[in-house]
């Protein structure tokens, strides 16, 4: 029985998932099935030579599979190596546009990838019918000639043509036995065949889903090295956050210090404008005291100078003169000696003798010259007292000079100091006559009404200050009252807790040491019931019925525990009382302190804005003042006399607008010195001061009230140590009385 299919099989199934697999071209095609017999779809061999080996159900013989694999081993990495690099290679984290494409194309292949082992299922289990239902055509064939007698003619075909075998296996009944066995281990290997194709097709089945499971793990590999690298980035990027917040920390430090740095600078200029101010006014006031006082003076005195300078030089003219007369007498009277000593000499030995007679006995030689020395012995001591007079008064007139010369330069540099005084000050009042004109020319209700804002602004400004600093004040003294109240609350706690410790003693075990009025109360209560129960014990005086001293006792006793009681009731009212105000003045400290410092704040800010307001106007009124002097310098040129243009800034009186500025819409000038925080501030420490008052005085009174509730307490106890003294003592007496009774 010759079974023919179909004459074209289709191609091998081959699928190309987005270019990412191989190309078909890289497998080895297939060949193509003949198109005449069944047998070589599954290998079998169309030869008829005998004894050649059955290949009808090998498949191993084509070595494997010849389907080209939806996802190889080997191709898959390098497609995806080539196609995705790894972040690796790069040095840097992958973006997330590559990361979403690379996961679509995943989903996409797997989805792909499942369909083909879906179809590859299907493939291999037809093909295992396929095997069974061939083996039970050559079953049936074998029976077919096991019943047929006749052999089979020489040229006809019979089933072995269609066996696995490839050789015409004609058989021929000479043997029986030789068939059969032929037949059984031909039967065997046929079984033998389909259970290892059987096996075959379970193995691809299995390498099929270990393929499988291995893409499954490759895809979760993929997601975890995905999350690692996520966690990666994650870390670095915390990382990178944590070294800019540090950068930003010292930054922030660097600006809170050099912001402190300014501050103090900016304190040190103040105090240094501060000075300035105080050394300018007192310039101010020494240059009007050298004005009104001092030059005036030093006029004066170079008046009186100059006037002595006159007399002096009147003086020394005089001298001059009485100087000359002198030295022309003198020089008469040298002329007429020496006119004497010629005529002396022409004369001869006469003269001589008379000079000798005359003389002492001196030699001849030498009596002419003592007779020329007599005479001329008067003008050397007048020449010498001119001498002397000229230098003292060439001495004089160098100090004169010298003096004279230190009053002109006195008096020029006063002069030029007073000349450019004259002029600083013609310019302040020309400056200040023309703010005067502009403000009489430009004087608007709108400015008006700054201005006046402005003052009273300014004078808010000065009542808030004068209100603060005495609320400082009062709050300085507050806090002075609540340190003194807590101080008396410390130390009316230790004592309450002193008199707790104390009453929560026994008794008995009262320390006779004792020195405290509440010890020596204890004491004598305790020594009292004690003395009244060693009374009681006697049983005379339990037989006596005339016992009113034990009832006294009794009474007494009742009278110290009822005071026990209430002072142990006032130490605890007081204990609570002082917790309670101890808390309420912590708070009101507190508040005190954060009001304060709420109420210096928004004072600097309020200082710091009008400040850099009157900065901007003294700008302002530095920049105007040139441009008013050009203006009205300029006025007075013939080049004003025409008429100004429309544009001029000096054509009309305009209001500023203050409606809308340049940094945006105009506030008015209390709204932007926050006049209003800081009063509602000043408002806020007045109404916690006046609290604070309030409770000081409840506290007081509180304290005052405990005060006297003790006193009346201390009495009470005197008087109940003085009763139980007393009833001690009368037990005593009673004691001993019946002891002595009891005795006789």
């Amino acid at each position: 029985m010759a079974l023919h299919p179909q004459a074209n099989k289709p191609p091998p199934l081959q699928v190309d998932a987005r270019k990412t697999m191989p190309s078909s071209a890289e497998y080895k095609r297939l060949p193509k099935t003949p198109g005449n017999k069944i047998t070589s779809f599954f290998g079998w061999k169309s030869s008829s030579s005998p004894g050649a080996e059955s290949s009808s159900t090998d498949i191993s013989d084509s070595g494997p599979s010849n389907l080209p694999s939806p996802i190889n081993g080997s191709i898959l990495p390098a497609s995806f190596s080539s196609r995705y690099p790894s972040q690796d290679s790069y040095g840097a984290p992958a973006p997330r546009t590559l990361e979403r494409s690379i996961s679509i194309a995943e989903q996409e292949m797997s989805a792909k990838v499942k369909e083909m082992e879906y179809e590859l299922r299907g493939i291999s289990s037809e093909l295992a019918g396929s095997i069974k239902r061939e083996m039970e055509l050559e079953d049936l064939v074998e029976r077919l000639q096991l019943e047929a007698t006749v052999g089979p003619e020489p040229n006809r075909r019979t089933s072995d043509y269609f066996s696995d075998s490839g050789t015409s296996s004609v058989k021929y009944p000479s043997s029986d036995a030789g068939g059969n066995r032929a037949e059984e281990v031909e039967r065997m290997k046929r079984t033998l065949e389909q259970e290892r194709a059987q096996l075959k097709v379970e193995l691809s089945q299995r390498w099929q889903e270990e393929r499988s499971r291995r893409v499954a793990f490759e895809s979760h590999v993929r997601i975890l090295e995905a999350q690692v690298e996520q966690l990666r980035r994650e870390r670095v990027d915390a990382s990178n956050i944590s070294s800019k917040t540090k950068e930003l920390e010292t930054a922030l430090e660097d600006t809170r210090r050099r912001l402190t740095e300014e501050r103090q600078l900016k304190d040190n200029f103040e105090d240094l404008l501060t000075a300035m101010r105080v050394e300018l006014e007192q310039l101010r006031n020494e240059r009007d005291q050298l004005r009104d006082e001092t030059v005036p003076q030093l006029q004066t005195k170079l008046q009186h100078d100059l006037q002595g300078l006159r007399n002096d030089n009147i003086t020394l003219s005089q001298a001059r003169k009485i100087q000359l007369d002198m030295q022309q007498q003198q020089q008469a009277r040298i002329n007429s000696i020496a006119e004497e000593d010629v005529v002396s000499m022409g004369r001869g030995g006469l003269s001589r003798s008379n000079s000798l007679a005359r003389g002492p006995a001196r030699p001849s030689g030498l009596g002419g010259s003592g007779s020329v020395s007599k005479p001329g012995s008067r003008p050397a001591s007048i020449i010498g007292k001119e001498r002397e007079f000229k230098e003292s008064l060439v001495d004089r007139m160098k100090d004169v000079e010298m003096q004279r010369d230190a009053l002109h330069r006195t008096v020029k540099s006063l002069l030029e100091h007073q000349n450019l005084q004259a002029r600083e000050n013609a310019k302040r009042i020309r400056m200040l006559e023309i703010e005067l004109d502009r403000a009489r020319q430009s004087s608007s209700p709108r400015k008006l009404g700054y201005e006046r804002d402005v003052k009273n602004l300014r004078e808010e400004i000065n009542l808030l200050r004068r209100r603060t600093d005495e609320l400082l004040e009062q709050k300085w003294q507050c806090e002075k009252g609540l340190a003194g109240l807590k101080m008396d609350l410390d130390r009316a706690e230790q004592e309450t807790g002193s008199l707790r410790a104390l009453l929560q003693e026994h008794d008995i075990l009262v320390p006779a040491a004792a020195k405290t009025d509440l010890a020596d109360f204890n004491a004598s209560s305790s020594s009292l019931e004690y003395a009244f129960t060693q009374l009681q014990a006697d049983s005379a005086y339990v037989q006596d019925p005339n016992n009113a001293l034990g009832l006294q006792v009794r009474q007494q006793l009742a009278a110290n525990n009822s005071l026990k009681h209430r002072l142990s009731e006032a130490i605890g009212k007081g204990e609570r009382e002082q917790n309670d105000s101890a808390t309420r003045i912590n708070e009101l400290q507190t508040r005190l302190k954060f009001l304060e410092d709420a109420l210096m704040a928004a004072q600097q800010i309020s200082e710091e804005e009008i400040a850099k307001h009157e900065r901007e106007i003294q700008v302002l009124k530095e920049n105007h003042n040139a441009q008013l002097m050009r203006a009205k310098n300029g006025s007075r040129s013939p080049a004003m006399l025409s008429p100004r243009m429309p544009n001029s800034p000096f054509s009309e009186s305009r209001s500023p607008r203050l409606g809308l500025t340049t940094s945006g819409e105009g506030i008015s000038l209390s709204q932007a010195t926050k006049m209003e925080a800081v009063e509602a501030r000043v408002q806020e420490l007045e109404k916690a001061l006046r609290e604070a008052d309030r409770e000081m005085e409840t506290v007081v009174g509180r304290m005052n009230m405990a005060q006297i509730e003790v006193a009346e307490l201390q009495s009470d106890r005197d008087e109940a140590i003085r009763q139980t003294r007393k009833l001690q003592a009368q037990i005593q007496a009673e004691r001993e009385k019946y002891q002595n009774g009891s005795s006789q």
